[in-house]
């Protein structure tokens, strides 16, 4: 093999591994936060698994009224970010209702600390979702 082709062909090797450590190191450092992924995150607590169709199995039963008398019912809106390992950061309201509901929603929500993460491309990413506690007297 000529001096040239050697030279040609090692040049190449360096670039092809410069290229894929330069994407794995951007896959490493992802801090894009999605709201739209393949498959949606999954609740794990209580030894089940609540897909978020049936999260609501979960919210209802943790739902504990105020002692305050507020004649109040609706819905408080709080998001969440489920990062690539599962747990949950920035926990925010987006839309409240009444005293002593918000605090009580956002205390059933801290409750939700452990999520199978949200897959896009076949990887784990970041995932926010948005998470409705309904409050109604039955």
């Amino acid at each position: 093999m000529s001096k040239t082709k050697l030279i040609l062909v090692f040049s190449l090797l360096a670039l092809c591994q410069i290229v894929s450590y330069g994407k794995n190191c951007s896959e490493e450092n992802d801090t894009t936060v999605y709201t739209v992924v393949d498959k949606y995150p999954v609740l794990i607590a209580n030894g089940r698994y609540y897909e978020l169709d049936k999260i609501d199995e979960f919210i209802k039963p943790n739902c504990q009224f105020p002692d305050n008398q507020n004649d109040c019912s609706g819905r408080v809106f709080i998001s969440i970010v489920v990062e690539k390992d599962g747990t949950v950061k920035n926990r925010e309201f987006e839309r409240r209702l009444c005293e002593g509901f918000d605090e009580n929603s956002m205390k059933i929500i801290e409750l939700m600390i452990r999520w199978k993460p949200g897959i896009k491309d076949g990887k784990s990413v970041r995932t926010k979702l948005t998470l409705p506690v309904t409050w109604r007297l039955e």
